[in-house]
């Protein structure tokens, strides 16, 4: 029996015993005493109670027990491993013995603790092999939050163990009713006879927000157990600020637990969005779902089945509906006005119907189920691009016009036999015929010309995803998206084909451009642009013709990579060639640096003109091993700047040719008016002056002639802005051992004009054709010429030659392309010639004979002048084109005076 197997230890007052005994064996006996704080326990089950207080009577068929104990603490181990709440106990228990075991009835039974209220009554029949027990119990109120101190260890279960936990619980249970009838080793009765059933009315249940949960409130609902299903039924509450229309919840076995439920919720979508995002029909790990974002008012139906052990052979089962109502959703793009009813399940979603607006425009969508088990989704609609552009504040917006169709679909597959998710398939499509795109070559197109537009993508959550455009059929792209963010990390722009070479981050421009007109794209992108998470990092192009500046670049190869501190690259093509380096930031650090094998470059006629602050440079290093502009042949060209609180100074500019080297350094200012000034010094080292002239690309009247030429000079303007026309300084021409020949040297341009010594050399031909020949020899040439207003003075240009000198004094007009000069010929005649005319033969007598021809020329005897010194006056006026030359004085002696000629 099980009062045989208690142990009892306390006090005992007021006791009586009667025993009769047989052969020394109590067979009869009755007894009677009052329990004062008395200890119960059966060890063989686990049970303390203490303490006890109340009277005890009965013999040995049946008793009583008047319990009136207050603060009862009692402990079940098998339960629980501490100890149940303190609880106040009274009313009857009473038993009877007999030969099946032992009857126990509970009769007013009361039981008080905190937030619990219960009456018992009923009867248990408790035997060697079996029992039965018919108990009721009452209980008028049961708060939540303190059932979680009379819920066994073992039973509840982690997820309702871990509700009962949190401390936002709240509520209670009222009018609770407990029947149990059956042998209650076989709860719940699943294959055994007995019913066990409770009911209870839910109210005011709260629970606090959980990183898997959102906050749930004001919970009201009616609970049946009977034996081994559970219903719910709810009517009212919130889960966050969203309101509970309807609720069902059941469980058809809880030995083998699967959660039914069936709702609906109404409220705000940001709060109906929670509850997807903190529930099991959205994954925790789906980044993007968790980048969604929704406005306005969403009723949400459910439908689910869900295995409450991970030992159910059935997987959970979801279904339900979403009626949105003027709801404005993010997801990457912005939609407003979203209104219709989307249902989805296991198989997949279905609609019709669905409506939105993006940036004005109204877009339609239907979803049904395709053969294979997945969903497929179309999206129609008409997108105004300029709206679009303008609102994501995008460098392209003013370059964009105009409304393009727009057909996206999107396929949703099952996973696979294993649980493998498989992707999602978008595609969209728009033939842009409507559109106008102010772009460059090969972007551009005008408004009611289609040019078909095709995006295709795979995507899956948690990992990252492809998308792939082609713009026509020469223009493609291909993106890697980001599995956090949904931003692109990586981009490849291809013309020509999508052979793509995808870059780790960044974009990467490549393939076979016809015409580039990088103008008109730095005119588009500004430094701004550029930048950003996404920014250019790699460029491998081919184009037909790159416009740069003024400069035009044919049958182009050009590479770039981004470093960590500059760019470095290398371009190809008929203009220039070679590697270069240019740094990300302008600093005193960074430097510009080209090292090119060729570099040729004519000036336009047209002046091109673009803003340059020189201060704001950076140093740069630039050689080239040829260089050839407008005519001008160089090699091995190098210049070395750096900038100035003014502007740049350029350390070092130097080239050289086959007859010549060139050093030159000055200073390139700009005040604060934005007005540039260029300052120069240089020095020329001719080795020949005739190939120094070629390679500059003057057509020369000079033969040989070697020396230096030194300059300073100074010009309004940037550097490549010099001209003839506007700048000033000083030359000194130190020069020797040349020709002067009466080649016609053609259309010599401005630097052979400033002389014009070809037809100085014809005049003289001319008039002392004996004399000269069809050449004048110089031995040195010395010269200090000023250039200013437009002009160039010189007051001692002198050509020394061993037949005669010459010197040009006056003005050259560099503008207006005119002369007014002097030119004083002395030929090298002295009283010797006779004798040595017959000494030299011939030749000496040659030389008398050209001194005659001079005579007849300037009106002289020579017999009278043939021991004195000619001298001859010129004076050259008339324009460039068509010169005057006329002598104007001659000296027969030098102690004579001059003489005008007739």
């Amino acid at each position: 029996h099980l009062l045989t197997e208690a142990r009892i230890d306390g006090e005992f007052t007021d006791t009586r015993v009667q025993l009769q005994l047989q052969d020394e064996q109590p067979v009869k006996y009755t007894y009677q005493t009052v329990l004062q704080g008395v200890d119960v326990s059966v060890p063989a089950h686990g049970l303390e109670l203490s303490p006890l207080s109340g009277e005890v009577a009965g013999d040995h068929l049946h008793g009583s027990f008047s319990i009136n104990s207050p603060a009862v603490q009692v402990r079940a181990r098998q339960l629980k491993e501490h100890a149940f709440p303190e609880q106040d106990i009274t009313g009857r228990l009473l038993w009877e013995f007999t030969d099946r075991g032992t009857v126990v009835a509970l009769e007013n039974v009361s039981l008080k603790a905190e937030g619990l209220l219960a009456d018992l009554q009923g009867i248990a029949n408790v035997g060697a092999d079996s029992s039965h027990v018919d108990i009721q119990a009452g209980f008028a109120e049961v708060q939540i939050a303190a059932l979680k101190a009379w819920l066994p260890d073992e039973k509840p279960g982690p997820e309702l163990a871990s509700w009962l936990e949190q401390d936002g619980t709240g509520g209670s249970l009222n009018d609770v009713r407990l029947l149990l009838q059956g042998d209650p080793r076989h709860i719940p009765f699943e294959h055994h006879p007995g019913q066990l059933e409770i009911r209870a009315d839910i109210q005011g249940v709260s629970l606090g927000a959980h990183e898997k949960r959102p906050e749930v409130h004001d919970l009201g609902a009616h609970l049946v157990v009977r034996n081994q299903r559970l219903n719910i039924h709810g009517d009212r509450g919130q889960v966050s600020n969203a309101s509970i229309r309807s609720l069902d919840i059941a469980i058809k076995n809880i030995l083998q637990p699967r959660l039914a439920v069936q709702g609906s919720i109404r409220g705000p979508a940001s709060d109906i969005l929670e509850v997807l995002q903190k529930s099991s029909l959205i994954p925790q790990d789906d980044e993007a779902a968790a980048n969604v974002s929704m406005a306005g008012t969403v009723d949400l139906g459910l439908d689910l089945s869900l295995p409450l052990t991970d030992a159910a052979e059935e997987e959970a089962r979801v279904a339900g509906t979403i009626e949105f109502e003027d709801v404005d959703l993010t997801m990457g793009l912005a939609f407003t006005d979203l209104s219709g009813t989307l249902a989805f399940s296991d198989a997949g979603i279905e609609s019709e119907g669905l409506s939105a607006r993006l940036h004005g425009s109204d877009f339609h969508a239907n979803a049904f189920l395709l053969g294979d088990g997945g969903s497929r989704v179309q999206i129609r609609g008409e997108l105004d691009l300029d709206a679009w552009l303008d609102a994501g504040d995008l460098w392209l917006a003013p370059h964009v016009r105009g409304k393009a169709p727009v057909s996206v679909t999107v396929d949703l597959h099952p996973a696979d036999g294993t649980g493998q998710e498989k992707p999602l398939d978008i595609s969209m499509e728009s033939d842009l015929v409507d559109i106008a795109l102010a772009l460059p070559e090969p972007f551009g197109k005008q408004a009611g010309t289609p040019m078909t537009l095709n995006m295709h993508s795979q995507f899956l959550a948690g990992r990252p995803n492809t998308l792939s455009f082609s713009y026509g059929d020469r223009i493609f792209a291909q993106g890697l998206l980001d599995t956090g963010s949904g931003q692109f990390r990586a981009l490849e722009i291809r013309v020509g084909d999508d052979r793509f070479d995808l870059p780790a981050q960044g974009i990467r421009v490549s393939g076979t451009f016809g015409q580039l007109d990088m103008n008109r794209w730095q005119d588009l992108l500004g430094p701004a642009d550029m930048g950003g998470s996404l920014e250019l990092r790699e460029v491998d192009i081919r184009a037909s013709t790159i416009s740069l500046t003024d400069m035009t670049l044919t049958d182009v190869g050009l590479s770039l990579e981004k470093g960590v501190k500059s760019w470095t690259g290398a371009v190809h093509s008929q203009t220039v060639r070679g590697t270069f380096e240019y740094p990300l930031e302008h600093d005193a650090e960074s430097i510009v640096a080209a090292r090119l094998d060729y570099l040729h470059y004519d000036y336009l006629d047209d002046e091109f003109t673009f803003y340059v602050i020189p201060r704001d440079l950076p140093v740069l290093e630039i050689s080239s091993e040829q260089f050839e502009s407008n005519g001008l042949l160089m090699g091995n060209v190098s210049l070395k700047t750096e900038p100035s609180a003014r502007g740049m100074i350029i350390n070092s500019l130097a080239a050289e040719g086959d007859g010549y080297r060139l050093e030159a350094n000055g200073t390139w200012d700009m005040d604060v008016r934005g007005i540039h000034n260029t300052d120069m010094a240089l020095e020329l080292a001719v080795r020949n002056l005739h190939d120094t002239l070629t390679d500059f690309g003057q057509e020369t009247a000079v033969d040989k002639g070697k020396g230096v030429v030194s300059a300073e000079l100074s010009w309004p303007g940037m550097p490549d802005q010099f001209s003839l026309e506007s700048f000033e300084g000083t030359a000194t021409l130190r020069l020797k051992d040349g020709e002067i020949t009466t080649v016609d040297p053609g259309d010599a341009g401005r630097l052979v004009g400033l002389f014009n010594l070809a037809e100085i050399s014809r005049r003289l031909t001319v008039d002392f054709s004996d004399f000269f020949s069809d050449c004048y020899v110089f031995d040195k040439i010395r010269a200090t010429v000023v250039f200013k207003d437009g002009n160039l003075t010189t007051e001692n240009l002198r050509f020394d030659g061993p037949s005669a000198d010459m010197q040009i004094a006056g003005r050259t007009g560099i503008v207006a392309r005119d002369y007014d000069q002097i030119i004083t010929v002395t030929p090298h005649v002295t009283g010797g010639l006779p004798w040595l005319g017959i000494g030299l033969g011939p030749v000496g007598v040659g030389g008398i004979y050209i001194l005659g021809k001079i005579g007849e020329k300037v009106g002289i005897d020579v017999d009278e002048v043939v021991d004195k010194v000619v001298e001859v006056k010129y004076h050259m006026t008339g324009s460039w084109d068509d010169p005057l030359i006329e002598p104007v004085a001659q000296k027969i002696a030098e102690s004579e005076p001059l003489q005008e000629t007739p």
